[in-house]
């Protein structure tokens, strides 16, 4: 399992159709924030995408990304409200 709080790292990997498998909120640091967790199935071809993601090496469609990007942080906010709310947040 692949974990990470990148939201640009994971709007590019679900842009390039990884599947997002949770979300998570927890809190972290002395202010206790309440920070987003994405986890991913870890297999080869991921770890790859991650390469070449950390050397600037993918390609992107610009929309899509941008579209990803605001679908999960609309989830983070829903997440958060949940939790706010009592909820089981997922």
């Amino acid at each position: 399992m692949f974990s990470t709080r990148d939201i640009y790292l994971t709007s590019c990997l679900v842009a390039m159709g990884f599947a997002v498998l949770d979300t998570e909120l927890e809190q972290v640091g002395v202010n206790s924030r309440m920070i987003a967790f994405w986890k991913f199935k870890d297999t080869p071809m991921l770890k790859e995408t991650k390469r070449r993601y950390n050397a600037s090496e993918l390609l992107v469609e610009p929309k899509l990304l941008f579209t990803t990007m605001q679908a999960l942080k609309a989830e983070v906010i829903n997440l958060s409200r949940n939790a706010t709310l009592g909820g089981s947040g997922r």
